[in-house]
């Protein structure tokens, strides 16, 4: 599962409709780009995002794990993202939401006596589709110009785009800090005029 969600942390790209049907035709080693075919992504458009080299290594690394599987099975494996039989990962909620419980982003629902009950529903912190959240947030602090971003990720429109493109505190935090970068601004040092004097100076209405 973690190369999975690894490349959609990167990407952004919809888990279910798009990366899931992956097939090895649409990566390309030798360009270093991975691609999503016209019809196939939710605005029907087709998509290539260029190999970081975080992308690359998790890709290289399911690579090779389908060639083991491939020896194992005696078959051709399409499917980017399969299973340990070669069968392509279809139902993934499950272990997702266990591994969110093992590192602490998920709880399970308490019983009457307070205790977690076994077996009992996982109510997740984070949610999978918060990646394609993450993935813009990251492109944008990059530097990426919006439009982009937009074709990387697969928005079609600058509203929903924006959506997704979150501030957080630490976004605040680092405007303050390229100001104390950026020391004084040339043509704002001199005396400041009291606002006192500023209102003295105003007509009075009438």
């Amino acid at each position: 599962m973690q190369p999975l969600l690894t490349v959609a942390y990167i990407t952004g790209w919809r888990v279910n409709s798009e990366l899931l049907p992956l097939e090895w035709r649409q990566v390309c080693f030798k360009t270093r780009t991975v691609r999503l075919e016209p019809g196939t992504t939710k605005n029907g458009e087709g998509r290539e995002f260029p190999f970081t080299a975080e992308l690359e290594a998790a890709l290289l690394a399911q690579r090779a794990y389908t060639d083991a599987v491939q020896r194992k099975v005696g078959a051709i494996i399409k499917d980017v993202f399969h299973r340990h039989d070669g069968k392509r990962i279809r139902y993934w909620r499950r272990p997702w939401l266990r591994a969110l419980l093992a590192v602490g982003l998920a709880h399970q629902e308490l019983g009457e006596d307070g205790r977690p009950t076994k077996g009992g529903k996982i109510i997740p912190q984070a949610i999978v589709h918060d990646f394609r959240r993450t993935a813009i947030r990251t492109l944008s602090r990059a530097g990426v110009s919006s439009e982009v971003a937009m074709r990387l990720a697969g928005h079609k429109t600058p509203a929903v785009f924006r959506r997704y493109r979150i501030v957080t505190g630490d976004d605040l935090r680092d405007a303050a800090a390229k100001l104390d970068a950026a020391g004084t601004i040339p043509g704002t040092t001199g005396t400041v005029e009291p606002i006192s004097a500023a209102i003295g100076t105003a007509k009075s209405p009438k």
